[in-house]
């Protein structure tokens, strides 16, 4: 009995693994591919150029808007307003770019339910010049009284010290990865008011106090030059509240080297 009927019990096995199978298949798609629950949200806001105090080339700034559904981009107008409808429920970033210009990044942008969210304005600068590129040879934990009583310093030897004289600033970058980058850290400092020369030795500080990491941490560090920080503007994160670099350019960084938290 039971060997004449297996074979009219495998097909039908058969079909329905393939059903479940195929279930499967669908479910998973449909995960990786999300589908918004609005799309009736914007961006809207405005870009200016630092170099062109008259406003006569604000056309044309590229505006990309990436969040959980891709990306949407669009064009400055002649007065440097743009606007990015049929935006999906979520939270996005907008990258600014015009050749010739770095590219600054804005994050944290919500919308919900038919919001339309002002982006605030942004200026975007001219590529750094360089006379000198920035190299870090080496990093450690220094104990000094840099600022009054004695304390402990992250201490990075470098070429940079005087960026008025360079015509440049800098961005430092901290990560427990060696893939660290401007886009991927979990630690970022202005070099451009921690930068001196010891004893002949030029060098860039950071109090420890300020590193979020624990003590036995290999750290690794990348910095990119940047335009003076004096300008105070550039990259605007929404999330805190403040500027935090004029434009990078992630085109000349220094070598990543690393340290360990004592």
């Amino acid at each position: 009995m039971n060997r004449h009927s297996s074979p009219l019990l495998c097909p039908n096995r058969l079909v329905l693994t393939c059903l479940i199978g195929c279930a499967g298949l669908l479910f998973a798609c449909e995960k990786d591919d999300p589908k918004p629950l609005a799309t009736n949200n914007a961006i809207r806001g405005s870009a200016r150029l630092y170099d062109d105090p008259y406003d006569n080339n604000l056309a044309g700034i590229k505006v990309v808007a990436t969040g959980p559904y891709g990306d949407h981009s669009t064009f400055t107008d002649e007065y440097g307003s743009f606007f990015i409808g049929n935006l999906g429920n979520g939270t996005y970033w907008l990258d600014y770019s015009k050749d010739g210009y770095g590219t600054i990044r804005q994050y944290n942008l919500s919308v919900m339910e038919g919001d339309t969210v002002w982006a605030g304005q942004i200026h975007l600068f001219s590529k750094p010049e360089l006379s000198v590129l920035p190299v870090f040879k080496k990093a450690y934990i220094d104990y000094r009284d840099r600022y009054g009583p004695p304390t402990e310093f992250l201490h990075i030897e470098t070429n940079i010290t005087d960026q008025q004289t360079l015509g440049l600033d800098m961005m430092l970058y901290m990560d427990t990865s060696d893939e660290v980058d401007y886009d991927r850290s979990t630690f970022a400092y202005p070099a451009g008011d921690a930068c001196f020369t010891d004893e002949g030795i030029h060098a860039i500080y950071v109090e420890k106090v300020k590193l979020p990491f624990a003590s036995g941490t290999k750290v690794y560090i990348i910095g990119y030059p940047c335009n003076p920080w004096e300008y105070h503007s550039g990259y605007l994160d929404i999330y805190l509240g403040e500027r935090v670099f004029s434009t990078l350019d992630v085109s000349r960084p220094a070598k990543v080297i690393s340290f360990t938290m004592p």
